[in-house]
């Protein structure tokens, strides 16, 4: 996980468990460990999958080793002069997306935070803004997630064609339903479909959750770094928090 500062009373009481993934064998090797303990229900979040996969790359290329010097000629010509450059991205992207689905298969409610890029919209064939992944990855992360959401920090107010501010500067707002300039889906009853509104100011994942009328078994939540991604993953636990806790945490 990234940003753990901003969470580090969820931490301190237990509630969410920080995993370091410095590499990928460690990545592997909490992988397993979590698919032989995890319960149906459980949140499992990986916070970046945009830095996941990026060290995955290198340590194909120039291994994972703490031990071995980073700076071998023969490593960094072959990192970065690599003929192989489709099959590496092509292998980081199936190998973290296996984890995750068989993370879920065995019930775990999946959460992935991203960085933001502009990607090209598998539904809508266009540049827009998306989650921050190799390009063969967009289509199959937007298709395996049940929710895709865009999280954004706002420095400057948002106001409507009335000129009537919506959403203050300072606000974050999790933007719900697509656009022509950004990603966003949903899995919702059909009767609901219609009801579920253009963004949540301030969003917690409880929050979300009563607007969708169900808990995600597949989200994923991208944003510029410092937007609060990873704070806004932690309120998941919200419930199970002592209120002395929810309070500190929001402090």
């Amino acid at each position: 996980m990234n940003g753990t500062d901003s969470i580090q009373s969820y931490i301190d009481s237990g509630a969410v468990v920080n995993l370091e993934c410095p590499t990928f064998t460690e990545f592997d090797k909490h992988r397993l460990s979590l698919q032989q303990t995890v319960k149906p229900g459980d949140f499992v979040c990986l916070d970046t999958v945009t830095k996941m996969l990026s060290t995955t790359r290198a340590d194909r290329q120039v291994g994972s080793n703490p031990g071995e010097p980073l700076w071998d000629p023969a490593k960094v010509n072959k990192y970065f002069g690599d003929k192989e450059y489709l099959a590496v991205y092509n292998m980081a992207t199936q190998l973290v997306m296996r984890a995750l689905l068989n993370l879920r298969a065995r019930g775990a409610k999946i959460i992935v935070l991203a960085h933001e890029d502009e990607v090209t919209d598998a539904m809508a064939g266009m540049k827009m803004a998306g989650p921050q992944v190799n390009p063969a990855m967009v289509g199959e992360l937007i298709a395996s997630s049940s929710d895709v959401f865009r999280l954004v920090a706002l420095t400057n107010p948002v106001v409507n064609e009335a000129g009537k501010v919506v959403f203050p500067a300072d606000t974050r707002v999790l933007y719900l339903r697509r656009s022509d300039s950004y990603t966003a889906k949903f899995h919702v009853a059909r009767d609901r479909s219609d009801k579920i509104p253009k963004a949540l100011p301030n969003p917690t994942l409880p929050a979300l959750w009563d607007t969708l009328g169900k808990v995600s078994s597949f989200l994923t939540v991208y944003a510029h770094p410092g937007a609060g991604k990873t704070t806004l993953m932690a309120t998941a636990t919200d419930k199970l928090l002592p209120t002395n806790t929810k309070q500190e945490s929001k402090k």
